[in-house]
């Protein structure tokens, strides 16, 4: 199991980030505007802030509790 730390999901994010920005810049290498209709696709996500409420664990000691 991978050591998470407070930055393990923001870490996360940045490598999406990166990974989705190539996929974007192979995709539209390819595109072709004729056959599109001078449509180009967006790649951006709206709205989206999951990973803004994520971003930080709340790291707690666990203790033993007697039933």
């Amino acid at each position: 199991m991978p050591k998470l730390s407070r930055f393990s999901p923001l870490s996360r994010v940045l490598q999406t980030r990166k990974l989705a920005k190539q996929i974007e810049q192979e995709h539209l290498a390819t595109w072709d505007e004729e056959k599109s209709l001078g449509l180009k696709p967006d790649y951006r996500i709206f709205n989206d802030n999951r990973h803004e409420q994520h971003e930080f664990l709340w790291l707690t000691k666990l203790e033993k509790t007697e039933s």
